[in-house]
C-alpha cells in the first residue's frame, strides 16, 4: 500500500475511541493469583485502581481457575489500561468522556514498550520464565456517530468506500440495517488484518453509533525487541492506511475540520 490514498494521515478531531498493543505468550507455568498483586506495587503509582475480570480464552478446550482470571489496572488519567493474565499483556488508550487529544503511535508505542519491559522485569525477580510470544496485536476502535459523521443509513456511501447500496433501480428505500466484516492474510508481517463494522448505541452516552475496528494480528520474525517493535510498526502502518483506504476524502476533509 504506498499510493497516496493510502498514505498515513493526521487528523485534527479523529473518529479514534480506544488503540490497544498487546501479546499473547504461551502460558507462564509459574505465574500464581499473588503475582497480580505483586505486579500491581511495581505500577500502582500510575495505575492506582483495578478491577477483576474473566480472562480472555485461548480455545483449549479446558482451563484452569487460575488461568481465569484477568486484571485490569487503570491509569490516574483514566485514559489508559493494562491488562494481565497468565498469557496476555494489553496496554489499551481509551479516550476519556471528556475531550483529549489523541496522542497517536509514537507516544502510545514508547509507553506499551515501557511497560512490557517493567513486566518482563518483574517477572525474571519473581523467578517467572520468560514469556515466548505467539502473536501480537494492535487494534484500533473508530465511532462514527450519527448526526455527526452520517444521519441515516442511506449516508454511508459518504463515509466509507466499500458500500453504496442498493440501486435504487432495485429497492427504492434506504436499508434497515448494515453489518460489514472483511478478513486479509498478511503474510509479510505472518499474520491477518480484520475490518468490522457494526452499529451500536454507545452506552455512556446513547448515541447511536457505527463502531470500526481494525486489528492486525501476526508473530514476529523473532522472540528480540527489534523485532517485537517492527512487528508493532508494520502492524500499525497496515492498520492505519486501511483506515484511510475504507473511508471516503470527504470524512478526511471532515476530520481535519475541513467542514
Amino acid at each position: 500500500m504506498t499510493s497516496d490514498k493510502t498514505k498515513i494521515l493526521k487528523f485534527e478531531s479523529p473518529p479514534i475511541v480506544e488503540k490497544l498493543m498487546g501479546v499473547q505468550f504461551t502460558p507462564l507455568q509459574a505465574w500464581s493469583i499473588p503475582h497480580f498483586g505483586l505486579f500491581w506495587n511495581e505500577i500502582r503509582s500510575n495505575f492506582p485502581r483495578f478491577t477483576v475480570q474473566p480472562s480472555l480464552l485461548r480455545g483449549e478446550s479446558e482451563i484452569t481457575i487460575e488461568d481465569s482470571i484477568r486484571c485490569w489496572f487503570f491509569h490516574e488519567s483514566q485514559s489508559k489500561l493494562i491488562q494481565i493474565q497468565r498469557d496476555r499483556f494489553l496496554y489499551n488508550w481509551q479516550k476519556p468522556v471528556t475531550y483529549a487529544e489523541y496522542p497517536h503511535h509514537e507516544n502510545i508505542k514508547p509507553e506499551f514498550l515501557e511497560y512490557w519491559n517493567i513486566f518482563c522485569q518483574f517477572l525474571a525477580k519473581n523467578q517467572i520464565e520468560k514469556p515466548f510470544i505467539e502473536q501480537c496485536e494492535i487494534t484500533y476502535i473508530d465511532h462514527f456517530e450519527k448526526d455527526k459523521e452520517w444521519a441515516s443509513l442511506s449516508d454511508l456511501p459518504n463515509v466509507i468506500n466499500c458500500w453504496r447500496g442498493l440501486s435504487g433501480d432495485v429497492l427504492h428505500k434506504e436499508p434497515d440495517f448494515v453489518n460489514i466484516k472483511i478478513a486479509y492474510s498478511l503474510p509479510e508481517i505472518n499474520g491477518t488484518l480484520t475490518m468490522s463494522l457494526q452499529p451500536a448505541v454507545r452506552s455512556e452516552d446513547s448515541k447511536e453509533i457505527f463502531q470500526l475496528t481494525i486489528a492486525v494480528t501476526g508473530k514476529p520474525a523473532s522472540q528480540s525487541i527489534d523485532d517485537l517493535v517492527s512487528w508493532f510498526d508494520s502492524g500499525r502502518e497496515l492498520a492505519v492506511r486501511s483506515f484511510v483506504d475504507f473511508t471516503t476524502e470527504k470524512m478526511h476533509d471532515f476530520w481535519r475540520g475541513n467542514k
